[in-house]
């Protein structure tokens, strides 16, 4: 049994457009691929560094004098090092804020905690982090479900224990200000 169309012979009608149609094919296979995207995106790139780098030379405005009490440049880099305010975002649920403010506090999600406390106020979980130079950095997670602060609502703590340790009057350790906090709605 012959599975070929008889209208695809060589002396059929269609015999020039299949022979033209298996041309262009071949020409298909044969061209040359086209370069590998780092050599088409060189020259997006090269625009983009020099678009940034025209930007980072650009003038800035002028601002306002400093006020009689500003602190001078070094003051300044040495104050925001040593206390910085909180990072603040906002998740639905209460395991969502507290994976969060680990994260922003570079504590692993997966490492277990040393300690844990229940109280009125809510939770809190101790742990040991290692320091570079050896040793162990205390870095602790705070439940605040009933904050002093009016207007302030449920949220995760997450950041290095004040040193030297203290505790609040329900006897958590407080947290240093270079934190990481995150609301929560439920």
């Amino acid at each position: 049994m012959n599975w070929v169309p008889d209208f695809v012979g060589p002396g059929s009608a269609n015999a020039g457009s299949i022979d033209r149609s298996c041309h262009f094919l071949e020409m298909l296979m044969n061209r040359p691929a086209p370069p590998p995207a780092p050599q088409r995106l060189r020259p997006l790139l090269m625009a983009l560094l020099a678009t940034l780098t025209l930007a980072a030379t650009w003038p800035l405005p002028a601002t306002a004098a400093p006020s009689r009490g500003a602190r001078s440049a070094g003051s300044q880099a040495a104050a925001s090092t040593k206390a910085r305010a909180p990072v603040t975002s906002q998740t639905q649920t209460s395991r969502q804020a507290r994976r969060e403010a680990m994260r922003q506090a570079r504590i692993p999600t997966s490492q277990q905690p040393v300690k844990q406390i229940y109280t009125p106020a809510g939770r809190q979980l101790h742990y040991e982090l290692p320091r570079p130079g050896g040793g162990r950095k205390p870095m602790v997670v705070t439940h605040q479900t009933t904050d002093r602060v009016p207007g302030h609502g449920r949220h995760w703590e997450a950041g290095p224990a004040k040193q030297p340790v203290r505790t609040d009057p329900l006897g958590r350790t407080r947290v240093s200000n270079d934190k990481a906090k995150v609301n929560h709605a439920r």
